[in-house]
């Protein structure tokens, strides 16, 4: 297998972060696959630069719902196919998985939900663990897992 550079960041907004020079940032990383989580916006709204951010090909995995999560991957190298989503509407309509499938790898790029709004939003959310580890445990290629898996390890690690 090759070797690549990935870049994994949730932004908490694209547009806000670009707007405080984050596309200097990633391009001094210079990766050959930068996954983006939590970008709050849909296509059209994605920052011109950084859509046409000079050899990268995007791909944008926006939610139904305006201004809510959403992932984005941007690559160097033309994947062999990429799903957006799981498999499963009720997560896939929140923008939260794209799924790029390489050669010799599948590159996941996911933004967990936070179970912190009741015991109905905790239920979705370990909902969408199980339903993700499926998904992941199916794979018939070597995974890559990257994002944001909103889980805290102690008290003092919750935002």
């Amino acid at each position: 297998m090759t070797k690549i550079k990935l870049l994994s960041w949730n932004v908490n907004g694209v547009r806000a972060a670009i707007k405080k020079g984050a596309l200097d940032a990633l391009e001094a990383v210079n990766a050959d696959i930068v996954c983006l989580q939590e970008i709050k916006a849909k296509d059209d709204q994605i920052p011109e630069g950084l859509m046409q951010w000079a050899g990268y090909k995007p791909y944008i995995c926006s939610a139904d719902r305006p201004g809510y999560s959403g992932v984005a991957v941007f690559t160097k190298t033309q994947p062999c196919s990429v799903a957006y989503g799981i498999g499963e509407e009720r997560f896939d309509r929140e923008g939260r998985t794209l799924v790029l499938e390489y050669p010799d790898f599948r590159l996941i790029n996911c933004y967990f939900p936070n179970g912190g709004n009741g015991p109905e939003r905790l239920k979705f959310k370990m909902d969408f663990y199980a339903a993700f580890k499926k998904f992941a445990e199916d794979s018939p290629k070597p995974l890559i897992i990257c994002g944001d898996v909103n889980t805290a390890h102690r008290e003092i690690d919750l935002a």
